[in-house]
């Protein structure tokens, strides 16, 4: 009992009381590092807000509230839209008649006075085609229906006009733009963009110049491309889970910048000189995608 006792006793005169003042020493340096860190990582965070709030949209070539630089641009003048084509904005579309769209002056022995065509075609036509199949075909071909056939009345011959006018008429919705798809319109675009960008300059390479309407000109497969990425930007603002939309749009996107580039390192002068036709900036072309495409 002793020997326990003493045991006890020495083990209770060793033991040193409980200090908690390093501790709380500690914990004070560690919460003080943790505040320093989150407000650096907080400023951090805020100058990348700001400086991607001044980014421009690498599928829209402008940063917000630069709109203008879009539709002072040739590329927005000659674009045509759904939305246009189909609910006439501005009498864009609709018909009128043939003398306005030709030029052609009304004819006095014409058959079908005052005939109504499309302003908008789904086919490319020359104004010669035009009066060819509204004027010079509708009055051949009523014509030689009357000699088949035997005329013994005026009604007769009015029939005659009548179902060579309904035939015109048939004809004429067939090839208005809008009566086509959203793709129609876009292949109207197309052809828009290679009349627009695909104007005669020197080949760098051989010295020639190229002929008018040279669709392999990287100012008209740019414009094309930007005419797409836009029409897919339109889309995927009304259906913002189409993914597969999104890829498409970035592979444009990279293509556009690829193509653009290579128009840089060839002719500065024809690259600093597109870009504003296009509505586009420079720098939206040679930043790093990152982050949002619109």
């Amino acid at each position: 009992m002793s020997f326990i006792g003493g045991f006890s006793g020495l083990r209770m005169g060793t033991s040193r009381s409980f200090s908690s003042s390093a501790v709380q020493l500690v914990s004070k340096r560690k919460q003080t590092s943790r505040l320093k860190k989150k407000q650096n990582v907080a400023r951090k965070q805020s100058v990348i807000d700001a400086e991607s709030s001044n980014l421009p949209s690498p599928a829209l070539g402008y940063a917000a509230g630069q709109e203008d630089i879009w539709h002072s641009s040739e590329l927005a003048a000659i674009t045509l839209t759904p939305e246009q084509v189909y609910n006439n904005h501005n009498g864009v579309s609709g018909k009128a008649s043939l003398s306005e769209i030709t030029g052609v002056a009304e004819d006095k022995d014409d058959v079908f006075p005052g005939i109504q065509i499309p302003k908008l075609l789904n086919a490319p036509m020359s104004k010669d085609d035009l009066v060819t199949l509204f004027r010079t075909l509708p009055s051949l071909s009523a014509q030689r229906g009357a000699q088949l056939s035997s005329i013994e009345s005026d009604s007769d011959a009015e029939t005659i006009i009548a179902h060579e006018k309904s035939k015109l008429e048939t004809f004429a919705r067939l090839i208005d733009l809008r009566n086509a798809s959203a793709k129609g319109i876009m292949l109207e675009n197309i052809r828009r963009c290679i009349a627009a960008f695909g104007d005669n300059y020197i080949n760098q390479s051989t010295h020639q110049p190229t002929h008018q309407g040279d669709s392999g000109k990287v100012e008209v497969q740019a414009a094309i491309l930007t005419t797409r990425i836009r029409a897919i930007v339109s889309h995927l603002l009304l259906n913002t889970r189409d993914i597969q939309n999104k890829r498409s749009l970035s592979q444009l996107i990279q293509q556009r910048a690829k193509l653009l580039k290579y128009l840089k390192a060839q002719s500065n002068t024809r690259y600093e000189s597109v870009l504003p036709r296009l509505g586009l900036t420079a720098k939206a072309i040679e930043m790093e995608i990152k982050g949002k495409l619109i």
